[in-house]
């Protein structure tokens, strides 16, 4: 049997300032600059690789990420035999940009593609419709029969729209142009376009490619749908107030709109039955403006901040809660909403949101308006005592669970690589 192996390429180096806080992974490499590098194997890659490898043995699975600590390739083999490698990587300006916009890009990656498909039938996957790192890799591959899948998660703009949308700099306006004439030129390399939401399908189908398919990340259901017992003491002394709980949990970014969630809670702030917690770090001067922006609230108990967490601890705060919200401007299916509602708890969302599609065809949750400032109106009926329904059980689990959407990859694996000739 001719083995394919599978090389999933991150487009984001490690979360180092995530874990600032907390101790070096595990798995971890002294530098010859006296720094380090570290594997978490915490990225979905690595979690879709390690559900692929239970199922099936017709594959070998490696996670690739660029590392601008790192001064070589340095590589982990897990027990499963998911291979996680960091290659070197740096800082460059964009084309045309003149230092306007810089972004990630490691030329070993390019490079070892190109090694390695001399030796081994390799499919790649792409985890960004744009950036330096998918660019290269679509222009390097022109010519070869190298299969590429490129899967997006929830946030996409074309370059020609993102200039359409506001008055750029000179600079700005030449580099999207250059960006938009070679993806218009590159898109036939890509083999399978997917992402995680309707509306974004509906986008990616009509600027990028006709036949996008719907993929997306999961979850351990059966961890998940279970609720703890033993909560966070500071969680229970609200809970015996007999106040509603609403948890968000997100890396906090523009893009999440947690300023704007806080706006409204803001303009709810005559109601004392409820508290808003916010699980994360994020952007230090954006997660700066939302601690200002929490101010009055926060002291008086009705937000509470928790750093990243995840495990039990996080369990911990799911299972306190009453409703799970997510208010971002674009996300793929959020896995944090995904782990809420295997949990049972009813979700409140933005409409695009891949949760959202599901929400909709259950008739459950509640959505909201695209208008922020409509927020307030939906959410004092909840405080009010309007019921929300949580996302049927077996929908979830259909719609989640590692274990159906690792079998869904597996099947356009195959699929693709039936229409590969072998070389």
């Amino acid at each position: 049997m001719i083995k394919f192996r599978i090389v999933n390429i991150l487009s984001h180096p490690p979360a180092y300032d995530l874990y600032v806080s907390q101790p070096k992974p595990k798995i971890n490499f002294n530098t010859l600059n006296g720094s380090w590098v570290g594997i978490w194997g915490y990225d979905w890659p690595d979690q879709l690789g390690n559900e692929i490898l239970k199922r099936t043995d017709e594959f070998d699975y490696e996670v690739w990420q660029p590392d601008t600590r790192a001064n070589k390739i340095y590589s982990h083999t897990f027990e499963n035999g998911l291979i996680h490698r960091l290659f070197p990587a740096e800082i460059k300006n964009f084309p045309f940009s003149f230092g306007r916009k810089k972004e990630i890009i490691s030329q070993q990656i390019v490079n070892s593609i190109i090694e390695r498909a001399k030796e081994e039938n390799l499919l790649i996957q792409i985890n960004n419709y744009r950036g330096l790192i998918t660019y290269d890799v679509l222009k390097k591959l022109t010519g070869t029969k190298i299969p590429i899948i490129i899967t997006g998660h929830g946030s996409f703009l074309t370059p020609l729209d993102e200039l359409k949308k506001m008055a750029r700099h000179p600079y700005s306006i030449f580099s999207l142009l250059y960006e938009s004439s070679f993806l218009f030129r590159n898109t036939n390399r890509i083999n399978i376009a997917a992402d995680e939401n309707n509306i974004l399908i509906r986008y990616i189908s009509e600027k990028i490619r006709k036949d996008t398919f719907y993929l997306t990340m999961g979850i351990d259901y059966d961890y998940w749908n279970r609720r703890e017992n033993v909560i966070d003491k500071q969680i229970s002394l609200i809970k015996e107030k007999q106040k509603k709980i609403f948890l968000t949990v997100a890396f906090i970014i523009p893009r999440k709109r947690i300023l704007e969630l806080i706006g409204t809670f803001n303009k709810l702030k005559r109601y004392n039955n409820y508290c808003l917690i916010i699980v994360g770090t994020g952007e230090k001067k954006y997660y700066k403006q939302v601690r200002e922006k929490a101010g009055d609230l926060e002291k008086e108990g009705k937000i509470i901040f928790k750093d990243y967490m995840r495990g039990e601890d996080l369990k911990r705060m799911y299972s306190a809660s009453d409703y799970f919200i997510t208010v971002s401007k674009s996300e793929g299916t959020q896995v944090a909403a995904m782990n809420a509602s295997a949990m049972g708890i009813p979700i409140i969302s933005t409409k695009n949101n891949g949760i959202a599609d599901i929400m909709l065809e259950t008739k459950s949750g509640l959505i909201l308006d695209e208008n922020v400032n409509l927020w307030p109106n939906y959410l004092e009926k909840v405080l009010q005592g309007e019921k929300i329904t949580p996302i049927p059980q077996k929908i979830v689990f259909e719609k989640y669970d590692w274990k159906n959407v690792a079998d869904k990859y597996i099947e356009t694996y195959k699929n693709l690589f039936s229409k590969t000739e072998i070389q």
